[in-house]
């Protein structure tokens, strides 16, 4: 993912358009990084999927490519897994519901095993 590839911090030259540049890649890097670490923690459906298209769009800004981010199914499904799991052990799975047709297939098949586990 973009954000591993990230540079070391280094000023550009007295250029000021390439030091604007700089600036604004610095600022995309930074919404990323946050919106990475809010994906890992929150349980608020809205936080999470919101959070997913800041990180493409952040990427999308800085390589000036469609989002790889988004389009890796693995990392997606990943990442949802974590979330519900995090959003069942805090007894908010009704939260999903509005934000179900975002989920991977298997990241759905995991939501609709584990809710149906717990309605048993």
């Amino acid at each position: 993912m973009f954000l591993f590839k990230r540079r070391k911090k280094r000023q550009p030259g007295k250029d000021g358009e390439a030091l604007l540049r700089f600036a604004e890649n610095s600022r995309h890097y930074e919404v990323a990084a946050e919106s990475m670490d809010l994906i890992r923690a929150t349980l608020n459906p809205r936080t999470f999927f919101g959070r997913c298209d800041d990180v493409a769009a952040c990427e999308t800004r800085i390589t000036g490519q469609p989002s790889a981010f988004l389009a890796d199914t693995e990392l997606q499904t990943a990442l949802q897994i974590e979330f519900i799991d995090r959003v069942i052990a805090a007894g908010r799975q009704e939260t999903m519901l509005p934000y179900i047709e975002r989920l991977t297939e298997e990241a759905l098949a995991h939501y609709r095993s584990v809710t149906v586990d717990r309605n048993r």
